[in-house]
């Protein structure tokens, strides 16, 4: 099936965010959360171009995907708006407790195991690869997606002012 074709492809992405190490740390010129969370980033920017994707990156805060819709009958994007895969890069600190690598994507009896292979790196990636798939399907949307860096150490209602801002929806 398409989704055994690209299934592969999206462990290995997954595998390689999970290997950068993005706790947050000393601010630094265009990184506002530190250089490894920079570097995630960069790199999930960077599969989005892969994926076919233009991308934005917010100053080091944020980054965005996009990809023009198809028109329906009357000229206008059949779903206008936006679609928005929220997520966020940055982790916690590891501590001590681990049985494997923390930042090694290890896969053990069908099992990824890795500081934010669940929270939330994996959820960021596998959307990236489901809305390619909607695009390959030709499913017509108007789209950005947003690849949110920060996240575990500010109040939700904080993120979400910053996020309809760069949205330009203003009020959420």
């Amino acid at each position: 099936s398409e989704v055994d074709a690209v299934s592969d492809d999206m462990i290995e992405a997954i595998r390689a965010i999970v290997r950068q190490k993005s706790v947050e740390d000393t601010p630094a010129p265009g990184a506002p959360f530190g250089t490894g969370v920079r570097a995630a980033l960069d790199q999930t920017l960077a599969l989005c171009r892969e994926l076919g994707f233009e991308t934005v990156n917010v100053d080091g805060y944020m980054g965005y995907a996009t990809w023009k819709g198809e028109a329906g009958a009357d000229g206008e994007p059949v779903l206008p708006g936006y679609v928005c895969a929220l997520g966020h890069l940055d982790v916690v600190p590891e501590g001590s407790d681990w049985t494997v690598p923390p930042y090694e994507g290890v896969i053990r009896d069908g099992f990824l195991y890795g500081r934010g292979a669940n929270d939330n790196k994996c959820s960021c990636v596998s959307c990236l690869f489901a809305l390619r798939a909607i695009r390959e399907a030709s499913i017509p949307l108007r789209d950005r997606v947003l690849p949110k860096v920060h996240e575990n150490t500010k109040p939700v209602d904080e993120i979400f002012a910053e996020l309809a801002k760069a949205c330009g929806v203003g009020q959420y």
